[in-house]
């Protein structure tokens, strides 16, 4: 299926295109981005943080200590955030993108700088006895790009969606191992043809190492590390940005096929 992914239904079911409904859409919920960035190994005691603009940064952040000297820092992750109604749990992470010492002015944009776009769910019953798992696995695969009636861009994708099922129950990281198990078949399936593809893979855990798998210096699964032109985002199904879209598409056919399992077995069960 090749199309622009704004332009597809919207996962809300309202039936408009998702550009023209959760893409605008106003939450109430106040929302704003976090840095989160490296400081070189200076002692300084406070600091201050200036936002600055020149002909070479559209926008940035300097961080100076108590004489005005800049400390040397490297943004690493933008967070996207949300303050959750109930006052008394901390504000709620929706998305995560891997930047180089940069600001994050549209996070829709930032997945266009991508050759190809990898998403990846499993769902699962952790408390059964055989813990059979339903991965499902999205790849968005950029054609070509165009302008849209008011000058952005937009562009077309080629899109191919998988569904597998398979025995989990002797796999203790069992969302890591088909992270790692899709990251290095499509690593794998290019190499062959020499062709490097700028990867942005997208996933709903480990949110706290995500940065050290971006870095290489923590393995996803056993020792598996991040391979070169791989980088991982996180994304919840609830945001309203485009890698939230996707990661609702993947986590529903998952989360459907895990109920049908356990309906077919319901079922079998009541037979018996």
């Amino acid at each position: 299926m090749k199309n622009s992914i704004n332009d597809e239904p919207c996962s809300c079911g309202s039936g408009k295109s998702y550009k023209s409904c959760c893409m605008k859409k106003k939450y109430t919920n106040e929302r704003y981005q976090r840095l989160k960035y490296t400081v070189e190994d200076v002692p300084f005691e406070k600091a201050r943080i200036v936002i600055f603009s020149d002909n070479t940064t559209p926008i940035g952040v300097k961080l100076l200590n108590e004489e005005g000297t800049e400390i040397k820092t490297s943004i690493v992750e933008v967070q996207g955030l949300y303050k959750r109604s109930n006052s008394n749990k901390s504000d709620k992470i929706t998305y995560t993108i891997p930047v180089s010492d940069e600001m994050v002015l549209d996070p829709n944009n930032e997945l266009s700088k991508y050759d190809m776009i990898l998403v990846v769910d499993t769902s699962y019953d952790p408390y059964a006895n055989i813990k059979i798992a339903f991965t499902s696995i999205l790849v968005c695969l950029k054609e070509k790009e165009y302008e849209d009636a008011y000058g952005n861009k937009e562009f077309i994708y080629k899109k191919n969606f998988q569904l597998l099922e398979w025995d989990a129950t002797q796999c203790n990281q069992i969302e890591n191992y088909m992270y790692t198990y899709a990251i290095e078949f499509l690593r794998t399936k290019y190499k062959e043809n020499n062709i490097l593809l700028k990867t942005a893979v997208i996933i709903d855990s480990c949110l706290g190492s995500i940065p050290l798998y971006n870095e290489r210096k923590e393995p996803i699964f056993e020792s598996y590390y991040l391979p070169d032109g791989f980088f991982i985002f996180y994304a919840s199904d609830k945001g309203d940005k485009i890698q939230n879209k996707l990661m609702k598409e993947c986590n529903s056919e998952a989360q459907k096929a895990l109920k049908e399992y356990k309906e077919s077995l319901s079922s079998e069960n009541t037979k018996c």
